[in-house]
């Protein structure tokens, strides 16, 4: 049985709380502020606008202990040809101290400030052509909306912007905005049940394997992404169909101790997969299938209690089973997830 009430109510469940969607957008809210309102960097800098799962809507709740975080790129007039990746994030580093103080570290190719309840990471970006800097403009008059703005003609579909990467020593392509368009038409495909899928398959990932730290995050999200079919009518179905796939698809490489390659949305030359070892996406795919047959099982059950305890084994104590389900129980009465807007 799939049960898609007790699905829906855990999506809600494992979804960052109200109370922690409020101190990420107080936090995020205050730091982009006190950026534009900085009198060394307000001239250097274009604007900033969100990136990240907090932005497609695709974040989950951490269960380790860890703080929930938002991704704020902000869109420079720094030219990457005369800073390297060290001198651009070298920038903020006065900005920092002031504000931060005690709470910043550089990283890899972002700066992270960890709050008393929360996350963030500032990711810098080279100046953008002038089409590049119209198209983000328009983009961010409604960087918290659900939809990708129209009036900017398309144009931010060619706009990738430069991030520094302190490891690599250079400047790298990313593109967020291709990420988040991606994102709101892969949901309007599945019938608005895209965006749960990936929670529940990342809370899957989370409860049930956090011994192995990859893949998570965006390249957790992407594999989803790319394995999820179109049409889902159900979550139990789009979960278990995913899975399958996952199974399906990278069953060759993980038999010759291999990682796939996935292109990045709109940076085809990017491989979001390029730091996950072999090893790790071989146990990825070895626990993708064993999990696929037991949701299987869980649908094709035609007995509440044994479906339900199936689908428990799956995402953990947090999975809503009822009081009936633990005995002789009566069929559930299955809803639909509405479509539309992120949730």
């Amino acid at each position: 049985m799939e049960l898609e009430n007790q699905l829906q109510e855990l999506v809600k469940e494992i979804r960052p709380t109200d109370t922690q969607q409020r101190e990420l957008r107080d936090a995020h809210i205050r730091l982009r502020e006190r950026l534009m309102a900085d009198d060394d960097l307000k001239l250097l800098i274009v604007g900033t606008l969100l990136q990240g799962s907090y932005r497609r809507h695709t974040g989950i709740r951490p269960e380790t202990g860890d703080k929930p975080d938002v991704d704020i790129v902000v869109v420079t007039r720094m030219d990457r040809r005369e800073y390297t990746p060290e001198a651009a994030m070298n920038i903020l580093v006065p900005f920092l101290e002031r504000h931060y103080k005690g709470k910043w570290k550089k990283k890899g190719r972002s700066i992270g400030i960890e709050m008393s309840k929360v996350k963030l990471d500032v990711v810098l970006t080279s100046a953008p052509s002038e089409e590049e800097r119209r198209a983000i403009l328009e983009f961010m008059k409604e960087d918290d909306a659900a939809d990708i703005p129209s009036r900017a003609s398309n144009a931010w579909k060619n706009a990738p912007l430069w991030i520094p990467d302190r490891e690599a020593r250079n400047w790298q392509r990313t593109h967020p905005l291709e990420q988040i368009r991606w994102t709101h038409e892969k949901n309007a495909s599945t019938n608005g049940h895209y965006i749960h899928i990936v929670k529940l398959v990342k809370w899957w990932w989370q409860i049930q394997h956090p011994e192995q730290e990859h893949p998570r995050s965006y390249p957790l999200e992407h594999i989803v992404g790319d394995c999820c079919p179109n049409g889902v009518t159900s979550l139990a179905q789009g979960f278990t169909e995913t899975l399958e796939e996952i199974e399906r698809r990278y069953r060759l490489a993980a038999s010759t101790n291999a990682v796939p390659s996935l292109p990045d949305r709109g940076v085809p030359e990017q491989n979001v997969l390029s730091r996950i070892k072999a090893s790790d996406f071989s146990q990825f795919h070895k626990k993708s299938g064993a999990s696929a047959n037991v949701a299987r099982k869980a649908i094709s059950s035609t007995d509440e209690g044994e479906s339900a305890k199936l689908w428990s084994e799956i995402f953990g104590p947090r999975y809503p089973v009822r009081p009936t389900q633990k005995g002789f129980t009566q069929r559930d009465q299955t809803s639909q997830v509405k479509g539309g807007r992120f949730g």
